[in-house]
């Protein structure tokens, strides 16, 4: 019964991960790409376990956004 809590846990943990990395990065990775016209294969950048979030902002950086229509108040 023990080992079924220790898995139970490491499930909840490995879950809550993967619900914050998804929450901090690949949704606002989504927002810049689809505002800014960028491919979508960018976001293979950000499931490269530890430089995949880096590099992601690298090529935000570094790229030049396509001038879309922007909301204008």
């Amino acid at each position: 019964m023990e080992s079924l809590y220790a898995l139970l846990g490491d499930a909840l943990l490995w879950g809550a991960t993967t619900v914050l990395f998804i929450l901090v990065f690949l949704i606002p990775a989504r927002v810049l790409q689809k505002r800014h016209g960028y491919a979508p294969w960018l976001l293979v950048f950000a499931a490269i376990p530890y430089a995949g979030p880096l590099a992601m902002l690298w090529v935000f950086a570094l790229s030049n956004p396509s001038k879309g229509q922007e909301v204008t108040a």
